[in-house]
């Protein structure tokens, strides 16, 4: 069963924003047939369950004229005539294997009074931003899709 859901959460990052848009993220989901996207003034991400033609067809129905998408796909998907790619890039996806040990230190428990310390440390756009929490901010925190967490890079 253990392996299961690890083959599972590892098929989860071959396409994270489908993933997304069909658990956590469900209720912000446009959907069409093979395709989901999230709302146009939220973010341009959207997801293909198959980049094959009917997907595109799909997703055609989601996007007005001239509006610019990101799709995040395992391989290069067979684009139709009908779309232009702007930009294609590849993307190197890393995965721990293996848990590490916990540091010998204690968490340290914070509070309001440590907010000031914290904004220092933080860089600028993630100090601007709003989020669900306030803390999700200070600390940085992107992306969490059934146990697996995304974490900005640092400046």
């Amino acid at each position: 069963m253990k392996e299961d859901h690890a083959e599972r959460m590892l098929e989860s990052l071959d396409n994270p924003i489908w993933f997304s848009l069909t658990t956590e993220h469900r209720l912000l989901a446009h959907s069409h047939g093979l395709t989901r996207r999230y709302p146009p003034d939220v973010s341009p991400l959207a997801a293909l369950l198959h980049p094959a033609n009917d997907a595109f067809t799909d997703l055609q129905r989601l996007v007005s004229p001239g509006e610019h998408l990101a799709l995040f796909t395992a391989s290069p998907p067979d684009v139709p005539t009908d779309w232009q790619v702007d930009r294609s890039r590849w993307i190197d996806q890393m995965i721990c294997e293996a848990s590490l040990a916990r540091p010998p230190v204690a968490p340290l428990a914070l509070g309001t009074a440590d907010v000031p310390e914290m904004l220092e440390l933080t860089p600028s756009p993630a100090r601007s931003c709003r989020k669900q929490s306030r803390w999700e901010a200070i600390s940085g925190y992107a992306q969490a899709m059934g146990g697996w967490s995304q974490w900005p890079a640092s400046d």
